[in-house]
């Protein structure tokens, strides 16, 4: 395992050390957790986002149109 040195605020870094006391667990542990979840949320939105893009070029649809579609839809 490769050890990191992580700047965060003073504030943000007591809240994680409260939050791993009472997961009796240690700063490590949440925060590669923290990471993990960031990571797989992040990839699962880029999937959204890829899926949207082939559907688009599928319908020929240009961004401009999809933006337009959103606003009328929002409308309703």
């Amino acid at each position: 395992m490769a050890t990191i040195n992580l700047s965060i605020p003073k504030e943000m870094l007591s809240e994680v050390d409260a939050e791993a006391k009472k997961e009796s667990r240690s700063r490590s542990e949440l925060m590669r957790e923290a990471l993990k979840v960031y990571l797989e949320r992040r990839e699962r939105w880029d999937k959204i986002f890829e899926f949207g893009r082939k559907l688009a070029r599928r319908k020929g649809l240009a961004p401009k149109d999809v933006e337009a579609a959103i606003r009328e839809v929002r409308r309703h």
